[in-house]
């Protein structure tokens, strides 16, 4: 067996968690909107309407942005 076939096996035996029950870091949602995380954190994420982020516990007390997959997607779609 090859490593990429190996590589393949591997990303199919981790759990599939469903779209809307996934959380993006910013990174993911620049990716997904095909931006910056800059643009995301500066422009996107202060527009109205745009999904709020959830605030995932850190040790530093401010917390870990995330957004819900399933709100960036339908927000882009109503574009």
């Amino acid at each position: 067996m090859e490593i990429d076939d190996l590589e393949v096996v591997l990303r199919n035996l981790q759990p599939k968690i469903p779209i809307d029950k996934q959380l993006w870091p910013a990174s993911t949602v620049a990716s997904y909107l095909r931006v910056s995380v800059h643009t995301v954190l500066q422009r996107y994420a202060r527009l109205h309407g745009f999904p709020r982020a959830r605030h995932l516990p850190s040790d530093s007390g401010k917390g870990h942005k995330r957004w819900k997959a399933i709100e960036i997607i339908k927000w882009a779609e109503k574009l």
